[in-house]
């Protein structure tokens, strides 16, 4: 299990590639909660429930984001393109 300290970065680091990638863009809130999710899972730390209903628009969306979050950051982490790494700066 990871440290707290090694959760608290990596909780900094899912944020700021939420940050970038996911918070300005134009899909529902329910879908970005997701993203944030699944950078967070990605990211080694405990994974949250989905808050909504099973079945619902929002719980699919909420999945759907959680996929495409943890996609970014394996994507991110393959390319050395996490927040302190060289390539962060870079554009994607």
């Amino acid at each position: 299990m990871p440290t707290p300290d090694k959760q608290l970065c990596s909780l900094r680091t899912a944020q700021q590639v939420y940050e970038r990638e996911f918070a300005h863009c134009q899909r529902s809130p329910e879908w970005k909660a997701g993203a944030l999710r699944g950078l967070r899972l990605a990211a080694g730390l405990a994974p949250a429930a989905s808050p909504y209903a099973s079945g619902t628009a929002q719980d699919d969306a909420w999945g759907s984001g959680s996929l495409v979050g943890a996609a970014e950051w394996k994507w991110r982490a393959e390319r050395g393109q996490l927040p302190g790494q060289p390539g962060w700066g870079e554009q994607a």
